[in-house]
């Protein structure tokens, strides 16, 4: 019998419905189940590592399907790894080095860096590139390969502000309403610390008034941040 054969169509299909289950799986982990949860810094946490547990899980489960080529046919399996090296080699490398960098510095959402003489506020990290705003307001992307080839610091929470935005309430509030705002807010990167953010409906004299209280990582983000909650609270208040 030929090696080849060996991999019967039902091999096939159990690959095939593996493959569509963990990524079904790790999207609605992320998209929907941590949506159910109340305590926002775990929420926030929890979108943070997901993707992590994600990348890695892939790369044991690539290992699982490559042994199991190498048993069947070992010209097979080189040819198929050969392939996927010369494809993707780049996206292979910063995929690891950024699960790396994620582990070693956790959630830098959010934060200033500097990466050798450019500065900005790290807005995305996505699976293979971190995404970084500059002051003029322009988007640059650094692979994660080159974080570790460059000089690069984080400096510490040591500017942050705690800002105070108020707001006059026509409409009532509910608890899953304030919920619901917050979890827009965090979704800023310039936020920091969410255990700091504070949201609060209080009366003065006949008004409802809606108080807001955050961090910010210093005051030259403070007109995008005021921007980016007045926005999410326009759709409550009027």
């Amino acid at each position: 019998m030929n090696d080849y054969q060996h991999i019967s169509l039902f091999i096939i299909f159990k690959i095939i419905f593996e493959i569509t289950f963990f990524v079904f799986f790790f999207w609605f982990s992320r998209e929907y189940l941590v949506k159910f949860l109340r305590d926002l810094k775990l929420k926030k946490r929890l979108t943070f590592y997901i993707p992590i547990a994600r990348n890695i899980f892939w790369f044991f489960y690539a290992f699982y399907i490559f042994s199991y080529l190498v048993n069947v046919n070992v010209i097979l399996a080189a040819i198929t790894f050969v392939f996927l090296m010369l494809i993707f080699w780049k996206s292979i490398i910063n995929l690891i080095y950024g699960i790396l960098y994620k582990i070693q510095n956790g959630n830098v959402y959010g934060s200033q860096i500097t990466i050798n003489e450019f500065s900005g506020l790290i807005v995305s990290l996505k699976n293979t590139k971190m995404e970084v705003e500059s002051e003029a307001g322009k988007i640059f992307q650094f692979p994660y390969v080159s974080l570790f080839t460059q000089k690069v610091s984080i400096p510490t929470i040591g500017k942050s502000m705690l800002i105070n935005l108020k707001y006059e309430l026509k409409n009532h509030l509910s608890e899953q309403d304030v919920f619901n705002l917050k979890k827009q807010i965090l979704c800023s990167p310039y936020v920091i610390n969410p255990s700091a953010l504070s949201v609060e409906v209080y009366n003065l004299e006949l008004k409802k008034m809606l108080s807001i209280k955050l961090l910010v990582l210093n005051s030259k983000y403070i007109d995008s941040l005021k921007s980016h909650v007045d926005t999410q609270c326009e759709k409550l208040i009027n």
